[in-house]
């Protein structure tokens, strides 16, 4: 091994998705952390219209995403949310409005390579919570506006 070993952008990523009352909005805090434990990256971000669910899927893809951009292939994703836990471990069904952002994150998942997501112990204390309740809708997105994939029904199959 070099003596300039590469250091890994991040290790593993913190991910909360709140519904703040005020502005009829669901905000997501992500934190993405280095091996040592020190925060590389925060975004928090609001979204309207979405449900909490809808919201931590977004999250996860912008995680994804950004382990693609950096060539990131294994690392541990620590959720607040038990549902979509469940249903991207295939444990839950898909709500059927989830079904399209399901789908895109598990082939993002399976892009990237070894990605563990972990149902986090949620408390007070989880920081990424704490920076989704600070989510503030704003005219222009700070971070890049994912559009979520965008799947027809028929019958019960869907397609592109």
């Amino acid at each position: 091994m070099s003596a300039t070993r590469r250091h890994k952008a991040f290790s593993y990523v913190l991910v909360s998705a709140v519904r703040i009352e005020d502005h009829n909005a669901a905000g997501i805090g992500v934190i993405f952390k280095d091996e040592n434990r020190t925060t590389v990256t925060k975004i928090s971000q609001a979204y309207g219209d979405r449900s909490i669910e809808g919201a931590t899927y977004e999250a996860l893809r912008i995680v994804l995403e950004e382990a693609m951009r950096l060539g990131v292939r294994s690392f541990t994703i620590y959720v607040d949310s038990p549902a979509v836990v469940a249903q991207l471990s295939q444990t839950a069904r898909v709500p059927g409005d989830l079904l399209g952002a399901h789908l895109q994150v598990r082939a993002l998942m399976n892009a990237v390579g070894r990605v563990s997501l972990r149902l986090a112990k949620a408390g007070r204390g989880f920081s990424a919570r704490a920076l989704a309740r600070g989510a503030r809708p704003t005219p222009r997105p700070s971070i890049q506006d994912y559009a979520p994939l965008q799947l027809r029904l028929l019958g019960d199959t869907a397609v592109a």
